[in-house]
Protein backbone atom coordinates (compact mmCIF):
# COMPACT_ATOMS: atom_id res chain seq x y z
CA UNK A 1 0.00 0.00 0.00
CA UNK A 2 1.09 3.49 -1.04
CA UNK A 3 0.32 7.14 0.81
CA UNK A 4 0.37 10.45 -0.61
CA UNK A 5 3.59 12.32 0.22
CA UNK A 6 1.25 15.63 0.73
CA UNK A 7 -2.43 14.49 2.09
CA UNK A 8 -1.87 10.94 3.20
CA UNK A 9 -4.41 9.55 0.99
CA UNK A 10 -4.04 5.87 -0.21
CA UNK A 11 -2.86 5.89 -3.43
CA UNK A 12 -3.40 3.23 -6.11
CA UNK A 13 -0.26 1.65 -7.69
CA UNK A 14 -1.64 2.97 -11.16
CA UNK A 15 -2.47 6.81 -9.55
CA UNK A 16 -0.88 9.17 -11.32
CA UNK A 17 -2.37 12.30 -9.07
CA UNK A 18 -3.54 11.91 -5.58
CA UNK A 19 -7.48 11.61 -5.45
CA UNK A 20 -7.42 13.90 -2.83
CA UNK A 21 -5.40 16.69 -3.08
CA UNK A 22 -4.24 16.05 -6.63
CA UNK A 23 -0.64 16.22 -6.27
CA UNK A 24 1.28 14.49 -8.87
CA UNK A 25 2.41 10.99 -8.18
CA UNK A 26 6.79 11.05 -8.65
CA UNK A 27 8.36 7.88 -9.37
CA UNK A 28 10.87 6.78 -7.04
CA UNK A 29 9.50 8.98 -4.29
CA UNK A 30 9.01 7.22 -0.99
CA UNK A 31 5.16 6.07 -0.54
CA UNK A 32 5.25 3.89 1.74
CA UNK A 33 4.69 6.09 5.27
CA UNK A 34 1.11 6.39 6.75
CA UNK A 35 -0.86 9.29 6.73
CA UNK A 36 -0.36 9.40 10.77
CA UNK A 37 3.46 9.88 10.07
CA UNK A 38 2.38 12.74 7.87
CA UNK A 39 -0.11 13.98 10.50
CA UNK A 40 2.56 13.99 12.96
CA UNK A 41 5.25 15.34 11.09
CA UNK A 42 3.39 18.22 10.07
CA UNK A 43 1.32 19.10 12.82
CA UNK A 44 3.87 19.67 15.85
CA UNK A 45 2.09 22.36 17.86
CA UNK A 46 -0.93 21.34 19.80
CA UNK A 47 -4.54 22.29 18.56
CA UNK A 48 -5.09 24.53 20.96
CA UNK A 49 -2.45 26.38 20.48
CA UNK A 50 -3.25 26.81 16.70
CA UNK A 51 -6.52 27.52 17.66
CA UNK A 52 -5.52 30.48 19.86
CA UNK A 53 -3.43 31.54 17.07
CA UNK A 54 -5.57 31.60 14.60
CA UNK A 55 -8.13 33.55 16.72
CA UNK A 56 -6.14 36.04 17.27
CA UNK A 57 -6.74 38.15 14.05
CA UNK A 58 -10.42 38.04 14.72
CA UNK A 59 -8.56 41.65 16.28
CA UNK A 60 -10.74 41.98 19.94
CA UNK A 61 -9.15 38.42 20.40
CA UNK A 62 -5.43 39.06 20.21
CA UNK A 63 -4.44 38.47 23.84
CA UNK A 64 -6.07 34.74 23.35
CA UNK A 65 -2.51 33.58 22.64
CA UNK A 66 -0.72 35.17 25.36
CA UNK A 67 -3.06 34.18 28.12
CA UNK A 68 -4.05 30.54 26.65
CA UNK A 69 -0.77 29.33 24.32
CA UNK A 70 2.25 28.51 24.71
CA UNK A 71 3.57 32.19 25.25
CA UNK A 72 6.21 31.32 22.62
CA UNK A 73 7.66 33.43 19.69
CA UNK A 74 5.03 32.57 17.92
CA UNK A 75 2.24 33.44 20.03
CA UNK A 76 3.33 36.82 20.68
CA UNK A 77 3.52 36.95 16.24
CA UNK A 78 0.08 36.35 16.40
CA UNK A 79 -1.23 38.31 18.89
CA UNK A 80 0.99 41.29 17.66
CA UNK A 81 -0.71 40.52 14.29
CA UNK A 82 -4.33 40.34 15.86
CA UNK A 83 -3.74 43.43 18.02
CA UNK A 84 -2.75 45.49 14.64
CA UNK A 85 -5.73 44.25 12.78
CA UNK A 86 -7.85 45.74 15.44
CA UNK A 87 -6.04 49.26 15.80
CA UNK A 88 -6.73 49.38 11.80
CA UNK A 89 -10.28 49.09 12.21
CA UNK A 90 -10.66 51.12 14.74
CA UNK A 91 -9.07 53.88 13.21
CA UNK A 92 -10.88 53.19 9.48
CA UNK A 93 -14.22 53.32 11.80
CA UNK A 94 -13.32 56.41 13.34
CA UNK A 95 -12.25 57.97 10.40
CA UNK A 96 -15.73 57.00 8.54
CA UNK A 97 -18.06 58.61 11.40
CA UNK A 98 -15.98 61.64 11.80
CA UNK A 99 -16.08 62.21 8.01
CA UNK A 100 -20.10 61.14 8.08
CA UNK A 101 -20.35 64.43 11.56
CA UNK A 102 -18.37 66.58 8.88
CA UNK A 103 -20.39 65.66 6.28
CA UNK A 104 -23.81 66.06 8.42
CA UNK A 105 -22.52 69.90 9.78
CA UNK A 106 -21.86 70.85 5.63
CA UNK A 107 -25.36 69.80 4.20
CA UNK A 108 -26.70 73.08 4.20
CA UNK A 109 -24.67 74.67 1.57
CA UNK A 110 -22.66 74.41 -1.54
CA UNK A 111 -19.62 73.20 0.56
CA UNK A 112 -22.02 70.05 2.05
CA UNK A 113 -22.13 68.76 -1.90
CA UNK A 114 -18.17 68.54 -2.17
CA UNK A 115 -17.94 66.92 1.54
CA UNK A 116 -20.90 64.73 0.23
CA UNK A 117 -18.38 63.50 -2.22
CA UNK A 118 -15.46 63.24 0.08
CA UNK A 119 -17.71 60.86 2.05
CA UNK A 120 -18.87 59.07 -0.45
CA UNK A 121 -14.87 58.39 -1.57
CA UNK A 122 -13.99 57.70 1.92
CA UNK A 123 -16.49 55.12 2.14
CA UNK A 124 -15.99 53.64 -0.61
CA UNK A 125 -12.45 53.73 0.72
CA UNK A 126 -13.49 52.29 4.11
CA UNK A 127 -15.00 49.44 2.14
CA UNK A 128 -12.37 48.58 0.09
CA UNK A 129 -9.94 48.97 2.86
CA UNK A 130 -12.13 46.60 5.06
CA UNK A 131 -12.92 43.92 2.89
CA UNK A 132 -8.86 43.70 2.39
CA UNK A 133 -8.35 43.19 5.91
CA UNK A 134 -11.15 40.73 6.40
CA UNK A 135 -9.14 38.47 3.03
CA UNK A 136 -6.45 39.13 4.89
CA UNK A 137 -7.37 38.01 8.33
CA UNK A 138 -8.64 34.79 6.62
CA UNK A 139 -5.78 33.61 4.46
CA UNK A 140 -3.49 34.31 7.53
CA UNK A 141 -5.48 32.12 10.08
CA UNK A 142 -6.02 29.31 7.46
CA UNK A 143 -1.79 29.94 7.20
CA UNK A 144 -1.84 28.94 10.71
CA UNK A 145 -4.34 25.95 10.49
CA UNK A 146 -2.05 24.52 7.58
CA UNK A 147 1.74 25.17 9.58
CA UNK A 148 2.30 27.52 7.06
CA UNK A 149 5.62 29.83 7.33
CA UNK A 150 3.77 33.04 9.15
CA UNK A 151 3.03 36.25 6.59
CA UNK A 152 2.20 39.94 7.36
CA UNK A 153 -0.51 41.77 7.20
CA UNK A 154 0.44 44.95 5.35
CA UNK A 155 3.66 46.11 7.71
CA UNK A 156 2.67 44.90 11.03
CA UNK A 157 5.93 42.55 11.12
CA UNK A 158 8.19 45.82 11.32
CA UNK A 159 6.30 47.63 13.89
CA UNK A 160 6.07 45.07 16.92
CA UNK A 161 3.55 46.23 19.80
CA UNK A 162 4.16 43.41 21.75
CA UNK A 163 7.64 42.10 22.65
Amino acid sequence: MKYCTNCGAELKDEDNFCVRCGKKVVDGANYNYSHQARHDEVNDREPIDKLVNELAYMGTLFWLPLILGKRDDRAKYHANQGLWVLICSVIACTLLRVSGYINGLCSENFVGIIMGAIYSIIFLGFLIFMGFLFIQVIVRAQGVHNDDEPKTILWFEKYTLIH
